[in-house]
């Protein structure tokens, strides 16, 4: 008989793992059960096997730390029994460290809002584990500032805020966070003075819409130009509850600063 189960895995998973038995000369009680620190687990458990057998399924790895398990498999028959035990890696949970700022232009002496979320493949070990930052640090080429020296994120997020100060160097600077297990992650932004273009916009309507018109089209100029076509039967033209005119009103936002 053998099982076959990946050597190493990551906690809070499913793992596959498959037993075949194969050519019994009397019935059998097959059973499988997955070992890490004191807790036994069943994962199969299947008796009165009298020919070839053969089963795959998943099985819950435990939200545990970085450990050594074990799977054992029994066969179990009328005078005798054989037992077959094998060693799995449990590594911990796969993190996915993000950082995002709350925009990627800032004018000197303005306050930076930064986020750095934590996701994990296993949604289970979520409130179980986490990770320790001990250092993230705002720099240029010239200029470096430790923002704060050691935290935890716990549930996901850790937001932060940061003062750029006023005599800040213009040009890129980068955030840089490293974990307690020496991993690390940069994200990139901008300083420097920029005044706010002006612009105008011009909305064109149609200049007469009939209660036979079916649909409209409204247009926005700048740069460029948007347009939006309305389906007018929505708005029941024929009914003398409702105003004879149409207010439209367009908003614009600048990219990169998000201003509108």
């Amino acid at each position: 008989f053998a099982v076959t189960v990946s050597s190493q895995v990551r906690a809070g998973t499913q793992e596959t793992l498959c037993a075949q038995v194969h050519g019994p000369t009397e019935p059998i009680t097959l059973t499988v059960a997955f070992h890490v620190d004191s807790a036994d687990t069943v994962v199969l458990e299947e008796a009165g096997i009298k020919q070839d057998f053969y089963r795959c399924l998943n099985f819950q790895v435990p939200a545990v730390h970085r450990t050594v398990a074990s799977i054992s498999a029994t066969i179990q028959g009328e005078s005798a029994s054989l037992t077959k035990k094998t060693k799995i890696l449990i590594e911990p949970p796969a993190f996915i460290h993000i950082i995002q700022t709350d925009k990627p232009i800032y004018k000197p002496g303005q306050t930076g809002k930064h986020l750095i979320l934590d996701s994990f493949k296993a949604p289970l070990v979520l409130s179980r584990l986490r990770t320790n930052y001990l250092l993230i640090q705002l720099h240029s080429n010239t200029f470096r500032y430790s923002v704060t020296s050691e935290c935890a994120i716990v549930g996901g997020i850790l937001d932060l805020s940061h003062p750029m100060i006023p005599e800040a160097v213009q040009g890129n600077y980068l955030i840089t966070a490293t974990t307690g297990k020496g991993e690390t992650i940069t994200h990139s932004f901008v300083i420097k003075e920029y005044v706010l273009p002006k612009f105008e916009a011009k909305v064109h309507l149609p200049s007469v819409i009939t209660i036979l018109d079916q649909e409209a089209t409204f247009r926005v100029y700048q740069s460029g130009c948007a347009s939006q076509t309305v389906n007018l039967t929505e708005f029941a033209l024929t009914s003398s509850s409702y105003s004879d005119n149409f207010n439209v009103e367009a908003e614009m936002e600048e990219l990169g600063t998000g201003r509108g």
